[in-house]
């Protein structure tokens, strides 16, 4: 199928064809993987404190929190497999979502 792209109509509709087509790029460059990121990160710092500065908190936390682990370990399972696959995008075509990769990261 080949578009044509001949008069003002035809252009407005390629525009609102690139503005559906990116929209779910740019929602998870722009807001999924920051937040990802900054989740995965905000969680890995609780379990530090609990093993650290909050190890008093430790039985308290796996007990009012016991009933949702396994939805948390999904959650972050797949907020990690979306981190991932993000960056591996990235790495084999640059600037699909324009997010920095961390050194030694590209491998993924």
């Amino acid at each position: 199928m080949s578009i044509t792209i001949s008069t003002a109509a035809d252009e407005q509709k390629m525009e609102e064809y690139r503005r559906l087509r990116d929209a779910p790029r740019l929602i998870l460059a722009n807001g999924v993987y920051p937040n990802c990121v900054s989740a995965l990160s905000a969680y890995d710092d609780l379990l530090a404190a609990l093993i650290g500065d909050y190890s008093d908190y430790d039985g308290f936390h796996n007990t009012v929190t016991a009933g949702v682990q396994p939805h948390i370990a999904a959650i972050r399972a797949a907020m990690e497999a979306i981190v991932t696959t993000m960056r591996a995008i990235e790495t084999a075509a640059p600037g699909t979502f324009n997010i920095s990769i961390p050194a030694g990261d590209s491998d993924e």
